[in-house]
């Protein structure tokens, strides 16, 4: 009951539709270069070897690596103030990717993408 009223008298929406969008945009355009380069590795590097096995595990990366961007706050609109916590971002994938790959070829010793990481 006050929190309707503290919103009729500020007359603002819950919700920032143009914020959303573009956070939308940020993250598909994201996950898009993601997927672009997975394809173009294996096309270019490995002369169009089967990738089927290999989607699972970097589907689980890519999925893991537009969480931790989201989490230091990478969506969200700023001017100044994205080194720091882009490349922290960038440290961590790369170490969780690491991390999980080495875990992941353990059981399923097929999937050992060294090569393309």
């Amino acid at each position: 009951m006050v929190f309707t009223k503290v919103l009729e008298a500020n007359k603002t929406p819950c919700y920032d539709n143009e914020n959303m969008f573009k956070k939308l945009t940020n993250l598909l355009s994201d996950s898009a270069s993601f997927w672009l380069a997975f394809f173009l590795v294996f096309t270019l590097r490995w002369n169009g070897l089967p990738f089927t096995q290999q989607l699972l595990p970097f589907a689980i990366v890519f999925f893991l690596s537009l969480f931790v961007f989201y989490a230091f706050g990478l969506y969200e609109e700023r001017k100044t103030d994205w080194l720091f916590p882009g490349l922290t971002a960038i440290a961590i994938n790369f170490f969780v990717s690491i991390i999980f790959f080495f875990f992941f070829s353990r059981f399923y010793p097929g999937v050992a993408p060294r090569g393309s990481l």
